[in-house]
């Protein structure tokens, strides 16, 4: 009888599932109030009032409203997703644990992953609870951070199933949180691929960068067409390496929806 190594069996059957953090449906929502978005400022630790601010300009520079942008940003993202290989995809997250066989990653509405990511980990063993990858952001030019190794960031980080014994999908479902358990486990239940299976997508609509911006010059709503001009002209003159090439398509479609707004 033939026997396989139990690293190669589980690879061989090994299936991800991707849940989806909070997220709006971005096609219902009709005005700002919609958001709740004093709520989120709270819980951001942002100034009150200023994701409110922020949607209104974004509102007054463009025809297309934030909520339409962000609706077209979220249906590229979720055709990404639901065309992962040996991927389920959870758009409602009702789950209280991690999944007790597949290998968990946590997405915002609007990143990007790598259609093979499930194929680049590594074998799955008994102890191995984590794993993290080169953490590269997209805002019309690449930005690799340079601790991603050691740093949870918003989506370059994966749960196995040997994590629910020790631990609640609460303590991982944001990458602050679950940062703080990577840093103190011990080397084997953490694991490390030198190469980028997710993009994080800084776009214009994004609030931080609205925010940002937009406090920067004073509530100016011109910052906002300007960064949208800035985008699509970094985009144009893009360099893609090999390892982000299969991001490309998603470029090209994001690109379409921002000019759209010009």
């Amino acid at each position: 009888m033939l026997f396989l190594d139990y690293s190669i069996f589980q690879m061989f059957l090994r299936r991800g599932l991707v849940v989806l953090r909070q997220s709006f449906d971005w096609s219902r929502i009709n005005c700002v109030d919609d958001l709740s978005p004093e709520a989120f400022d709270a819980k951001v630790m942002h100034p009150i009032g200023t994701t409110r601010r922020s949607v209104e300009a974004w509102n007054a520079a463009f025809q297309m409203s934030f909520f339409q942008t962000r609706h077209k940003l979220k249906m590229l993202t979720l055709k990404n997703l639901r065309n992962l290989r040996s991927t389920d995809l959870e758009l409602m997250p009702m789950r209280e644990k991690i999944s007790s066989w597949r290998v968990l990653l946590l997405s915002d509405d609007d990143d990007w992953v790598a259609p093979d990511w499930l194929d680049k980990l590594p074998g799955t063993s008994k102890k191995l609870l984590f794993c993290r990858w080169k953490s590269v952001r997209y805002d019309g030019s690449w930005f690799v951070r340079p601790n991603s190794s050691s740093y949870s960031f918003t989506n370059n980080y994966c749960v196995f199933p040997a994590a629910r014994n020790s631990y609640a999908l609460s303590q991982v479902f944001q990458h602050f949180d679950q940062n703080e358990i990577h840093k103190v486990l011990p080397l084997d239940a953490v694991d490390y691929v030198d190469c980028p299976l997710t993009v994080t997508h800084k776009h214009p609509a994004s609030a931080n960068t609205m925010r940002q911006l937009l406090m920067n010059s004073e509530w100016d709503v011109g910052v906002l067409r300007d960064s949208v001009w800035d985008y699509l002209e970094r985009s144009r003159s893009l360099v893609i390496p090999d390892s982000l090439k299969w991001a490309s398509r998603f470029i090209e479609e994001s690109c379409r929806i921002f000019s759209s707004l010009l």
